[in-house]
Formats: C-alpha cells, structure tokens, sequence
C-alpha cells in the first residue's frame, strides 16, 4: 500500500506523523485548502482533493506534469 486516506478527513499533526511512519508515501485529506499552506504542509501527507473534468489525453497529461493549481 502506498497510500492513505485519513477516515472523514480528520486528522492531526500525530496522525499525520503515524501515517508517515508506517511507511504510507502519501495521504489524502478531504477539504481543498487542507495542507496547501507550504509553511506548514507535511509534504505529500495532506493531500487536497482536486476536480478532474472530462480532459482529453493531452490537458489531463498537462495537469498531472504541471499541477491543477494556476
């Protein structure tokens, strides 16, 4: 298993830390502006969820290389 989904969103900075510490690579929160702060972002632990439209081959790749943000 490379990744975790934190049961109804909730999480807190020792949840993230036992994620992390069992060897998940990267998790998923449930609000959209949860962990977008890099200041205090734990990395890929709090992932945010993002909208994934009806793209075709070439604007899905371009979102996936180059971010959904901007």
């Amino acid at each position: 298993m490379n990744g975790f989904s934190y049961p109804h969103g909730r999480f807190n900075d020792e949840s993230v830390s036992l994620v992390r510490d069992s060897g998940f690579t990267y998790a998923c929160a449930v609000q959209p502006d949860q962990g977008r702060d890099a200041a205090t972002s734990p990395g890929p632990y709090l992932l945010p969820p993002v909208m994934v439209e009806n793209w075709d081959g070439d604007t899905f790749e371009r979102m996936l290389t180059h971010g959904f943000e901007g």
